[in-house]
């Protein structure tokens, strides 16, 4: 009876996952996710966060070429993030500028949005902005 308490135990406690799977090769995984950062209009400098499906968050520097895991999110704020962003009136806002912002979204391995801000003179509609900066918030 002891030892079936311990092992249960265990199971419960003991083998909880942090959400870090070290076996994902993000540069080949091909299911949804988002992207989020800034890049340069040259598009040397690149610093973007990527949101698995699965709520695990990367970054990623393309000067530097690395990726790390950064945490697990909660899988209802996956779901906030995936809905707030399928329910977008347009699925492509394209205006980069010298220094721009930027939400990706794949399905797949496939771009289903893409939102791209930073050139002068250009509104920025209200609801882009809002998703940025929320997104922006559960991720860090």
């Amino acid at each position: 009876m002891v030892i079936v308490s311990c092992l249960v135990l265990f199971q419960a406690f003991g083998s909880k996952k942090t959400g870090k799977d070290d076996n994902i090769d993000i540069t080949k995984y091909k299911g949804n996710k988002v992207i989020v950062g800034t890049e340069t209009g040259s598009g040397n400098f690149r610093e973007e966060t990527i949101i698995l499906h699965s709520g695990q968050v990367y970054s990623h520097n393309k000067v530097n070429k690395e990726y790390k895991y950064e945490k697990t999110l909660k899988k209802s704020e996956v779901r906030h993030i995936f809905a707030m962003l399928g329910r977008a009136p347009i699925t492509s806002f394209n205006h980069p500028g010298t220094s721009s912002s930027f939400i990706e979204g794949y399905s797949r391995d496939k771009v289903t949005y893409y939102y791209i801000w930073g050139e002068q003179g250009v509104t920025v509609p209200g609801y882009i902005l809002e998703d940025y900066t929320e997104i922006l918030k559960m991720v860090r």
